[in-house]
């Protein structure tokens, strides 16, 4: 846990003043995001054993925001001003769906090598004490680096990372967790939109319909 904390101030994803509290449970969350993935990628490894002559079926399991869920509560915010309180639970699952997918983007990142990390050092870390972790670890390390890239593409055939759009959801993922009044979290969310919306590659990664769905949302906005 330590290392991975460390591993995260020096990239630059805390950005707080020395006032600020730490958000120690989204690092947490951050770093059982990346465990989940690398956890189910492995299980999927050992139970295909994937070849040359049998590639890699299936792919990480990925879940995205109704559109109609996303689209009421838009409509209900831009009618009231304000969420009405029994839909918060609703609010706080979008936050949950949003920000796990933003974590496992990350994860995805790094152990694809889209980051400053070496997903070899990340992944020796993840195998220490398993059967895995003899002389050929290496050669089993490159195995699973050879199907990851496989395992995170997604249906339209474009690989679940992101350089440009995961620093700004990141912090807005931050920024989120500080807030407690639900009608204030759905500007964030809103803004978390607009960063998937830009990228227009990576909206199906968060809302149902990609593109489209943000397309028809935002025409009802304005």
């Amino acid at each position: 846990m330590k290392s991975f904390i460390q591993q995260l101030l020096k990239e630059g994803l805390k950005k707080i003043s020395e006032e600020d509290d730490v958000d120690w449970n989204a690092y947490e969350m951050l770093d059982e995001a990346r465990h989940s993935v690398m956890s189910e990628f492995l299980s999927v490894i050992e139970r295909e054993q994937p070849s040359e002559e049998k590639p890699l079926q299936a792919r990480q399991p990925w879940e995205e925001v109704s559109f109609s869920v996303l689209q009421r509560q838009w409509e209900e915010y831009m009618k009231h001003g304000f969420v009405k309180p029994n839909y918060a639970k609703t609010i706080d699952g979008i936050e949950r769906i949003f920000t796990i997918n933003t974590f496992k983007v990350r994860a995805n990142t790094e152990l694809a090598g889209h980051s400053a990390e070496d997903p070899v050092y990340i992944w020796k870390e993840f195998l220490e004490g398993t059967k895995y972790d003899n002389e050929n670890i290496d050669k089993f390390i490159e195995y699973l680096d050879y199907w990851f890239g496989d395992y995170i593409t997604e249906p339209h055939g474009q690989l679940r990372i992101s350089d440009y759009g995961l620093p700004k959801l990141e912090k807005l993922v931050f920024d989120i967790r500080k807030v407690h009044d639900v009608s204030k979290k759905l500007p964030i969310l809103d803004r978390m939109l607009n960063v998937v919306h830009q990228r227009s590659d990576i909206a199906n990664w968060f809302v149902e319909g990609g593109t489209s769905s943000l397309n028809k949302l935002s025409g009802e906005v304005n």
